[in-house]
């Protein structure tokens, strides 16, 4: 399980089932990728929920989110270098970004 919360994305901790129900709160892109390569959050569609919620956390830290966002998306993608759904999840995120960027 995966969600945003204001500024936070929190991850079911799935290391810890079926004993515990414990939460990582993840406050940046870097955290995120983190609890990715670390298996804290397993199977590929709920891997690219989570990118796609950390690359939005790192856009909306951004000074400049132009600069940032593919820096971001890179990090994000390495974490699962062969994660098709993980991929896509980026490749979207970064077009929408793009598209509004444009717009202004």
């Amino acid at each position: 399980m995966v969600e945003w919360d204001e500024d936070i994305v929190r991850i079911l901790d799935r290391r810890k089932l079926p004993h515990a129900a414990e939460y990582i709160e993840c406050r940046s892109t870097e955290d995120v990728a983190i609890a990715i390569e670390s298996m804290v959050v397993q199977g590929a569609f709920t891997s690219a929920i989570a990118a796609g919620y950390g690359l939005a956390l790192g856009d909306k830290q951004s000074q400049d989110l132009a600069a940032d966002i593919h820096s971001n998306a890179s990090r994000l993608i390495k974490t699962r270098p062969t994660g098709l759904a993980l991929q896509r999840m980026i490749t979207a995120c970064i077009a929408s970004a793009e598209t509004a960027m444009t717009a202004g």
